[in-house]
């Protein structure tokens, strides 16, 4: 899965600053012997990894939903680990889901509650990991900003991932990089009523 083109122990709006620590999720999926998904923060160490992550990802997940030269010009984006880096630090949540010590996932979350990127492995998508990434995000996102809604401009391949997590569109658009031009979906998924329980 896939979404955009386009620590969370830090200040939030007063100077507060909200621990992350781990999260252990075993989410099974029905298959047996798989290790749980980890997630944690992102770390500037994990910038090649996550890089290689999304341009395979892209390659090779998107490819059903977007041309050869989309999707190659898309996952080139990823060969500047410096700005990849950058873009994730920058964020007010970003995060990495390992299984073992493999990199499986990352997402981040900017301006408190918008999905700037969500990326799964090629090899492990349907397992679970990006909604396992998601519900982190969630967690921490409405622990700041608990009556925001949430939103992301989603691509034709991840757009049914998030309905399935209560997002809808609220319109279409069209986004270019590099001068190439994609479709895309600006999705909202509202917050949960005042005094709603899990």
């Amino acid at each position: 899965m896939s979404f955009s083109l386009a620590s969370w122990a830090g200040a939030v709006g007063d100077g507060s600053v909200l621990p992350i620590g781990f999260l252990f999720c075993s989410f099974q999926g029905g298959i047996r012997d798989r290790k749980p998904v980890r997630c944690r923060r992102y770390e500037e160490t994990d910038k090649e990894n996550v890089a290689r992550l999304f341009m395979n990802t892209v390659r090779k997940v998107n490819g059903k939903d977007y041309s050869e030269f989309q999707c190659e010009v898309w996952a080139r984006v990823g060969l500047d680990t410096n700005r990849m880096n950058r873009r994730l630090a920058g964020s007010r949540l970003a995060l990495v889901a390992e299984r073992g010590q493999k990199v499986v996932g990352f997402m981040s979350v900017v301006g408190g509650s918008h999905l700037d990127m969500m990326y799964v492995h090629h090899e492990h998508q349907r397992e679970g990991i990006g909604r396992i990434l998601f519900e982190h995000a969630l967690e921490c996102t409405e622990k700041v900003s608990p009556m925001r809604p949430l939103t992301v401009h989603a691509s034709i391949t991840a757009r049914p991932f998030f309905e399935s997590l209560g997002f809808r569109v609220l319109r279409e658009r069209i986004l270019s990089v590099r001068g190439v031009l994609y479709k895309q979906f600006l999705m909202i998924k509202p917050p949960k009523p005042s005094g709603a329980g899990d």
